[in-house]
């Protein structure tokens, strides 16, 4: 009987070679793989077919609030073995629905997820394909639920306010669905307003009259009221303040001239000149500013009088 020969040799001569060429060429940085996962090698060659995924549409990142969660199989399933084949945790009640060849399963939450939670979306166990078997390898998903819109500047800026505003301007960081916002605001104590969109970014409240002075008006946005057109939504109250401070003058006089001034811009066209000194002084009155007003005597104005 021939004897079979060892490969042992020409194996070691070969290792040898390869060590050598390392050593030649020095340190070897290892090279990433790209990994697809619509498939996974088999021995010999071929390729399993993937048996479930998301629909291309649903971004686990950047999942909408109001978003609907679509998955696919690679074969018919049997919608009568779960009645429930979508759970999440938290807990999301919802309803699914399954298109005619019964290979693509919608998932429609009955409510607004939450954007300050992270989600888990995993299939029945139970669930089947049409033929009786059961799915391989049921998979899960984690959601992360997209963000809302955020409010970056109100004007007049919150605080106290020495002008007579009517309209406010809220501004936010994204377009936002321009519907009816009037049962998204309150105003404490309350006052009537209006509301409108100036552009898809900037809101605009108009008040009927300014605020009243000597009284803190609080203004909050309600959470889950005002929808972004990406689908989110504020996810928290939004509130601000303001104080009408109240109307203020003060006078600084010289030898012969009294400085006025105004905590409040005056429109001088439509005030005029509407004032009056006592004991009288002749002299012009000239506004410098909307808040200065300079009064220059004819005369020399006397210390010891009060005027």
């Amino acid at each position: 009987m021939r004897k079979a020969h060892s490969n042992i040799p020409s194996a070691a001569f070969a290792v040898l070679i390869i060590v050598s060429l390392v050593a030649a060429c020095g340190p070897v940085t290892p090279v990433p793989t790209r990994v697809d996962s619509s498939s996974a090698e088999l021995p010999g060659g071929q390729t399993a077919e993937q048996e479930v995924w998301l629909d291309e549409a649903v971004d686990v990142l950047q999942f909408p609030p109001t978003g609907k969660f679509v998955v696919h199989f690679k074969s018919p399933m049997s919608p009568t073995s779960s009645s429930t084949p979508v759970f999440a945790w938290p807990h999301v009640e919802g309803v699914s629905s399954w298109n005619e060849d019964r290979t693509t399963l919608t998932f429609d939450p009955a409510s607004i997820l939450d954007s300050k939670k992270t989600y888990t979306f995993f299939l029945d166990p139970a669930l089947k394909y049409a033929d009786g078997k059961s799915l391989e390898n049921p998979a899960e998903w984690r959601i992360y639920v997209q963000s809302g819109p955020r409010i970056i500047g109100v004007t007049p800026t919150a605080g106290a306010i020495s002008n007579l505003f009517k309209t406010i301007e809220i501004r936010f960081d994204r377009d936002m669905v321009s519907g009816d916002v009037k049962p998204a605001l309150n105003i404490e104590p309350p006052l009537p307003f209006d509301t409108r969109w100036k552009s898809k970014r900037v809101l605009q409240i108009n008040l009927q009259q300014p605020f009243p002075s000597e009284q803190r008006y609080t203004l909050i946005l309600k959470n889950g009221e005002l929808f972004a057109e990406d689908g989110s939504y504020l996810a928290e109250d939004y509130s601000w303040f303001y104080w009408q401070e109240p109307f203020d003058v003060t006078a600084k006089g010289g030898e012969k001239s009294v400085l006025i001034s105004f905590n409040y811009s005056l429109d001088g066209k439509k005030t005029g000149l509407p004032f009056v000194i006592s004991p009288p002084l002749s002299g012009e009155w000239t506004w410098l500013t909307p808040q200065k007003l300079l009064f220059e005597s004819n005369e020399m104005i006397s210390p010891g009088i009060e005027y």
